[in-house]
């Protein structure tokens, strides 16, 4: 793998994120929770295509800064908390291992995230679909090696972009840059039948695409838009209701195509280099829409 430094950072700290990263413990067989949650496209190319992909220290620095504050809060865990202890179990001939951030005295498990406040913002206050399923994979894993069903799943969310000044103005704007979330606790055949499918599709000969929901796509729109107005008058996911729209405003008026990002892809996605997907992605959204807004 192979991280540029594009954006010019001074190169101490360059090689801070870098070395942070590259230092990071990893199990060397199996598969690891954080991967059964991830696309399977993905996490196949990040393992067969490390030495070909190509990312920029920017796109590991959040990862890092994660794994930073992780260690910063460690040592305040309350006395008798079990620590980052990996645990395994096999799962239709594959080992899968987890390594939660948190175990408490009463077996409740706790995740930290370093997250957007839009994580919250936008989902209000509900928590990601991948985040309920990564505590619930490590209650799984907690069963199987002879501990107790956790009584309480929880995310204690550091939020790093959170603003006072947005806070002061109320709403639904969180209230404090890190806040916990309850986790909806899935019963253990939920957890298994979630388990054996992500281990199935993992280990299929050949990894499907991913989803639009796997690349965080936000739906293509149609915007009805105004002469010398910049912003659209309004957005449509239907375009025949977009051109009705556009000609009961009269002349003038234009509808322009806005098609859906991936924004996992562009922004999120490690393998993105090396990854047959994303150059028909990329070249649909330059194609489609020079300027996409």
């Amino acid at each position: 793998m192979k991280i540029t430094n594009d954006h010019g950072l001074p190169e101490p700290i360059y090689r801070a994120y870098v070395e942070t990263w590259l230092s990071g413990a990893r199990p060397d067989h199996g598969i690891s929770v954080t991967e059964l949650i991830a696309p399977p496209q993905q996490v196949r190319l990040l393992r067969e295509r490390r030495a070909d992909i190509k990312i920029d220290v920017l796109d590991i620095m959040r990862m890092v800064e994660g794994a930073i504050y992780d260690r910063f809060v460690e040592p305040f865990a309350p006395g008798g908390s079990i620590i980052k202890q990996r645990l395994w179990m096999r799962i239709a001939d594959t080992d899968v291992s987890g390594e939660p951030d948190l175990v408490l005295t009463d077996g409740s498990i706790v995740d930290h995230k370093n997250t957007s406040r839009w994580a919250v913002v936008l989902d209000h206050g509900v928590v990601k679909p991948e985040y309920e399923a990564q505590v619930n994979l490590y209650a799984l894993l907690r069963v199987a090696n002879g501990f107790a069903d956790p009584p309480r799943l929880q995310l204690w969310l550091r939020l790093y972009d959170w603003s006072e000044t947005e806070a002061g103005r109320g709403g639904d704007y969180p209230q404090s840059p890190v806040i916990v979330q309850e986790v909806r606790r899935w019963t253990p055949e939920e957890r298994m039948a979630y388990a054996r499918e992500r281990v199935r599709l993992h280990t299929l000969p050949e990894s499907p695409e991913c989803s639009p929901a796997e690349r965080w796509e936000t739906p293509t729109v149609y915007a009805v838009m105004k002469p010398g107005r910049k912003s659209a008058v309004k957005l449509h996911e239907d375009e025949e209701e977009a051109h009705a729209h556009r000609a009961s405003l009269g002349q003038g008026h234009t509808v322009v195509t806005r098609p859906g990002v991936s924004k996992r892809c562009y922004r999120w996605c490690m393998a993105r280099s090396v990854c047959p997907q994303f150059v028909v992605i990329s070249k649909l959204k330059f194609e489609e829409s020079p300027a996409i807004v």
